[in-house]
């Protein structure tokens, strides 16, 4: 990863990083314990459309890494850009996949 992003934001990425692998152990280790069917789309308005099959709980683990690479990528790619504006980006980067991570474990809770 230190190819892809600049030396000042490394811990950002780290963060992003350590953050994406707990939400893939998260949902790895759930997996066997969620029911058969859960809802990953407890927001819409049609009960019926609400509930999936428990292997989209690999979703957020999925959603993750693609913010994490994406972003990665455009970091690296925008290195003319001022320092402060990449800081920020990577800060964005992990709040993202925070956020992913809660709602993961906001699933899991509601269904166990």
């Amino acid at each position: 990863m230190s190819r892809l992003v600049p030396k000042y934001v490394m811990q950002q990425m780290r963060i992003s990083f350590a953050m994406c692998f707990l939400i893939t152990l998260t949902a790895g280790v759930s997996f066997p314990f969620l029911q058969p069917v859960i809802p990953v789309f407890y927001s819409l308005s049609q009960p019926e459309k609400q509930l999936v099959n428990k292997i989209w709980i690999f979703l957020f683990p999925a959603f993750s890494w693609l913010v994490l690479f994406i972003n990665s990528l455009l970091i690296r790619m925008f290195q003319e850009i001022e320092g402060n504006m990449q800081k920020t980006f990577a800060w964005t980067t992990v709040g993202a996949i925070a956020i992913t991570g809660i709602l993961l474990i906001r699933i899991i809770t509601i269904v166990t």
